[in-house]
C-alpha cells in the first residue's frame, strides 16, 4: 500500500513482528537493523512517531528530542498528565470482591490535591538511545535512565477506537485542530 502511493519501503517487517501480539520493541529493533544496513550508516538515536497521534506539534518534536540530549537519557517518551489518579481515584479488586485503593501513599490522603503526580503514557512518541534499544533485555521503553516529555490533552489525543476518531474529526471540523 505505501509503495502505491510512491513511500520508499526499503524493506519489511518479517511476520513474528508483524502479528497483533507482537513487541514493539522488537520490531523497533529489526527496523534499526534494517536501516543501517540499507543506508550504511549508524544511527545513534530512533525516533519512534505512533501514526495514531495526528494532533502532536513540531514543537512537541522538538522538545522530546531536547529532552532526550539534556538528560543523555537511554529513553524518553511522551505523557499527559493523568486524569485518575491511582493513589486517590483508582481501585482494585480483590478475591473476595471487595477493593482497596491501586497504590498506597506512606501518608494518608484525603484530598486528590495532595498526592503525587502522576502520568499516562499517551502513546505519541518515544526517543530511544540506540545501544539501550539494541538490548533484548529493554522490553519496555523506561529503565533507570528513561525520562519523560510532558504534553498538552490537545496534542495527546490518540486514535485507538472509532469514538477517538471521531473525536479527532469533530476538532477539526470546528477548527480546534489543524493536520
Amino acid at each position: 500500500m505505501a509503495r502505491e502511493y510512491g513511500a520508499e519501503v526499503p524493506f519489511l517487517r518479517p511476520e513474528e513482528f508483524a502479528a497483533d501480539t507482537s513487541s514493539k520493541m522488537d520490531a523497533l529493533r529489526h527496523a534499526l537493523v534494517k536501516a543501517e544496513e540499507h543506508y550504511r550508516e549508524k544511527f545513534d538515536v530512533l525516533l519512534d512517531l505512533d501514526a495514531t497521534s495526528p494532533v502532536r506539534t513540531p514543537q512537541d518534536i522538538t522538545g522530546i528530542l531536547e529532552v532526550f540530549n539534556e538528560k543523555k537519557a537511554s529513553c524518553v517518551f511522551s505523557v499527559v498528565k493523568a486524569r485518575k489518579n491511582p493513589y486517590f481515584n483508582m481501585v482494585e479488586k480483590l478475591p473476595d470482591g471487595s477493593v482497596e485503593i491501586s497504590k498506597k501513599t506512606r501518608q494518608e490522603v484525603i484530598r486528590r490535591q495532595e498526592t503525587p503526580p502522576v502520568f499516562d503514557m499517551n502513546a505519541s512518541m518515544y526517543v530511544y538511545a540506540r545501544d539501550f534499544l539494541l538490548d533484548k533485555n529493554n522490553k519496555m521503553p523506561y529503565s533507570k535512565n528513561a525520562y519523560i516529555y510532558e504534553m498538552g490533552e490537545l496534542s495527546s489525543v490518540d486514535i485507538d477506537t472509532e469514538l477517538d476518531f471521531r473525536f479527532i474529526e469533530f476538532l477539526i471540523k470546528t477548527g480546534e485542530v489543524k493536520l
